[in-house]
């Protein structure tokens, strides 16, 4: 019996709080700086909000309506766990940006603190186990897509929600009341409610319960469980495709392809992960599930041994092959796609090294096992630290933060001074060039921004020391602001050529005050596209959510 299994409730409690605070104190540490971040962290902060604020009037928003409808035309998805979270986060904060990010800070800690704890199931030294595990999952570089961006809630929900999944369902059999195994088949079936790949959770769910192995009294219990999820399952893919008319994805035009051509796209879309590609997200899912299967194997907990140890490693592997696929097949790479990836790899790297450590503590420092430790110890420090939150604070998402939140502010406040005879009202915020009139038919707005704004920030690795930051606007953006700030609608955006690498020193001298008149001749009428339809970039997809 371990000294875990020997400590009295006492014990336990301390042990539970040092955790907590070991955990909070590393967050603030790593990603303390989101805090002081504007709410205008990436694009869809304004139509999620603006969805999210009509469920607040009218819930049934949330099961009839798909992601961002009204607004992002070109994407098919449904989401309203997320919408439903952004509801509340709106009823208790408003626009006061810092309560968005300190939840998100909190989503951080809570998934930190369950893959921890997962990670001491393995045997070994407990503590440090759950450290590194702990740990790796804070200060990982994966997450610097995530964590700062008001927009990513849809990616923190579901971490969390795969990570209860695992913790109440990896002990359920081990209980003595259905209590965990309800809880966490709830959290398996919640997942998809936040993000597509959350239809995977019900799916690892069954194989964490594996209800073909038991032959105890507790088979039952495992059975009705998995009974639930795969209930839960179908019902979640019977809605998604009545409501959808898929599980969920961006739509594809096909009609002036040749047949060759469509052949090829399709294959490609069997692949890519954007598109949901099935054979990476399966081969994927498989890992995931033998790594959260050997998390409630029955085996000896000596270190690194026993049939739990081996599925742990071989899942791991086969998680790695699958995302490394997906990567590879994928149009655009986003490091939030692969970011839950750090689950089973926190596991098996905390599994390991605590199994190393407890093994050279038994036996005597021998040489080798020594230099394992360290040697895995090593390598973990140079996977995380070098692109991690605390040596490198990724400048740009505050710079294109205080882009967006400029730019979208002088906007408002053209909308509010354009004359009621249609006359224009221009300004110039450094480079960018704005103008505001009234439609006269309909009392819309017409904006013209020259250039047109429309490419998200992305974070680049810390080694280049290259800061490209652009405007964290486009049309989507701009139709859920006039809806969130109550700008005449319709909102008609004109565009003018796409800005690149726009600094803020590009939007200085300050805001030049508004002058009627025409519209700038950069900002010429063009023909208005769909309603979250991009600047078109040769070759290029639209960014996914």
């Amino acid at each position: 019996m371990s000294a875990a299994a020997d400590a009295g409730p006492g014990d336990a409690r301390r042990r539970l709080l040092l955790a907590v605070l070991v955990v909070a104190g590393a967050t603030l540490a790593a990603w303390g700086w989101v805090l002081v971040l504007p709410l205008a962290t990436g694009a869809d902060v304004w139509p999620i909000l603006a969805q999210a604020r009509r469920a607040l009037s009218d819930p049934s928003v949330l099961l009839r309506e798909r992601y961002l409808e009204g607004l992002w035309d070109g994407a098919r998805f449904w989401r309203p766990g997320l919408v439903g979270f952004a509801a509340i986060e709106w009823a208790a904060f408003g626009e006061a940006a810092a309560g968005y990010h300190a939840v998100r800070l909190v989503l951080a800690a809570a998934v930190a603190l369950l893959v921890g704890t997962l990670a001491t199931r393995r045997g070994g030294r407990p503590a440090v186990a759950f450290g590194i595990a702990a740990l790796a999952v804070l200060w990982h570089p994966l997450r610097v897509e995530t964590i700062p961006a008001v927009a990513r809630d849809a990616d923190s929900l579901f971490n969390l929600a795969l990570a209860l999944t695992v913790f109440w369902l990896a002990g359920a059999r081990e209980a003595r009341s259905a209590g965990p195994l309800v809880a966490g088949a709830l959290a398996a079936l919640l997942a998809p409610l936040f993000k597509e790949p959350g239809l995977l959770a019900p799916v690892i769910g069954f194989a964490v319960l594996e209800p073909w192995r038991h032959r105890d009294p507790r088979r039952g219990r495992a059975i009705a469980g998995a009974a639930v999820l795969g209930a839960g399952l179908a019902v979640h893919v019977a809605w998604r495709l009545a409501l959808l008319g898929t599980l969920g994805g961006y739509e594809q035009t096909w009609v002036d392809l040749t047949r060759r051509e469509a052949l090829w796209a399709s294959f490609l879309a069997l692949c890519d992960h954007q598109a949901f590609g099935l054979w990476p997200l399966v081969l994927a899912a498989a890992g995931l599930a033998l790594v959260f299967a050997g998390l409630g194997a029955e085996d000896s907990p000596a270190p690194a041994a026993g049939a739990g140890w081996r599925r742990i490693r071989l899942g791991a592997w086969i998680w790695i092959a699958g995302m490394l696929a997906a990567i590879v097949m994928s149009s655009r790479f986003r490091s939030r796609y692969v970011e839950a990836a750090l689950v089973p790899l926190a596991l098996l790297a905390g599994g390991w090294i605590a199994a190393l450590a407890a093994r050279a503590a038994r036996r005597g420092p021998g040489a080798w096992r020594l230099a394992a430790a360290v040697a895995a110890s090593v390598a973990v420090a140079l996977a995380v630290l070098p692109g991690s939150p605390l040596v490198w604070r990724y400048p740009q998402w505050t710079e294109a933060a205080r882009i967006g939140e400029r730019v979208l502010g002088e906007v408002a406040r053209l909308a509010g001074e354009a004359p009621a005879d249609g006359a224009a009202v221009t300004s110039r915020l450094g480079r960018v060039s704005l103008a505001a009139r009234r439609l006269p038919d309909d009392g819309g707005l017409e904006l013209a921004l020259s250039p047109f704004p429309y490419k998200v920030a992305e974070p680049e690795g810390p080694r280049t020391g290259s800061i490209t930051t652009v405007v964290i606007m486009g049309q989507q953006t701009l139709e859920g602001f006039a809806e969130m700030r109550a700008l005449p609608r319709p909102l008609l955006v004109r565009r003018g050529p796409p800005a690149l690498d726009l600094r803020l020193a590009d939007l200085e001298p300050a805001v030049s005050p508004p002058v009627r008149g025409s519209a700038p001749a950069a900002s010429s009428p063009s023909p208005r596209p769909a309603p979250g339809t991009p600047a078109p970039r040769p070759g290029a997809a639209p960014a996914p959510r």
